[in-house]
């Protein structure tokens, strides 16, 4: 495994998404990883979504 393309993703999705990059598919960059704001704010909305259903 290439070290360098594989620490480019996050942890919770990096073997996935080097695979899919070998496999020539574009993985997007930035992806959320298992912490941080983005995350945050995916379960802030997802939390919200929830008590609006």
């Amino acid at each position: 495994m290439d070290p360098e393309l594989l620490n480019r993703f996050p942890t919770g999705c990096r073997r996935l998404a080097y695979l899919q990059t070998k496999a020539a598919f574009t993985v997007k960059d930035g992806l959320p990883g298992l912490t941080g704001a983005a995350v945050e704010q995916l379960y802030s909305e997802g939390t919200q979504w929830l008590a609006e259903a």
